[in-house]
């Protein structure tokens, strides 16, 4: 007897998010601190889809996937700062963001 794995997202769902996030972290690294781009991305959406697929899974796989996910979206990130850098290098005049404005802090709320 043979059992097959059905996952709850279809084959055009996964390419398109995965074309999405390399399409916004190579924008985002051409125009912010690469590094702090790709360990942003890779933890919000390890963060958002572990929440997501938590409430939905009754097997507590989801931490495996998590587990699986993470390396992923850091090789992801990596190749996108590629991208951005070379996008740098190759338009040096296009403007950019001040160079701490990825790094500044926010004012504090007087509560």
């Amino acid at each position: 007897m043979s059992q097959s794995f059905q996952s709850p997202y279809r084959t055009a769902q996964v390419v398109g998010c995965a074309l999405t996030y390399l399409l916004v972290a190579v924008l985002m690294s051409w125009k912010l601190r690469p590094l702090l781009v790709t360990m942003g991305m890779a933890i919000g959406f390890a963060a958002v889809w572990s929440a997501h697929a938590a409430g939905r899974d009754q097997t507590g796989m989801f931490l495996f996937g998590t587990v699986l996910l993470v390396p992923v979206l850091l090789g992801a990130g990596v190749l996108a700062n590629v991208a951005g850098t070379w996008l740098r290098l190759l338009w040096p005049s296009l403007p950019r963001l001040p160079s701490g404005y990825a790094t500044a802090r926010l004012p504090r709320c007087g509560l």
